[in-house]
């Protein structure tokens, strides 16, 4: 889980495949990128002006998504070995 540096939106990644990011000021779910990976996130961070979010997963890849303009815009295959400490 990551927090914008404006406090204003919390972003999670889980076990579900799906990337969430909440808008703390007006209580509500703002965007919603379902099955972002194949299989479980297990590590999520922003970019400190908090429009991108980078993920990895246990499916061996990294993606990087535009969280302003909801969409994927780089998938990275086999880019670990999903291992994760």
């Amino acid at each position: 889980m990551e927090v914008t540096e404006d406090n204003r939106y919390i972003v999670s990644g889980s076990g579900d495949r799906a990337i969430k990011v909440f808008n703390i000021a007006e209580n509500r779910f703002e965007n919603n990128f379902e099955n972002a990976h194949e299989a479980r996130i297990n590590s999520l961070a922003l970019t400190p002006d908090g429009q991108f979010i980078v993920s990895g997963s246990e499916d061996n890849s990294i993606k990087i998504f535009d969280r302003i303009n909801e969409k994927e815009i780089y998938h990275f295959k086999d880019a670990h070995e999903g291992i994760f400490v």
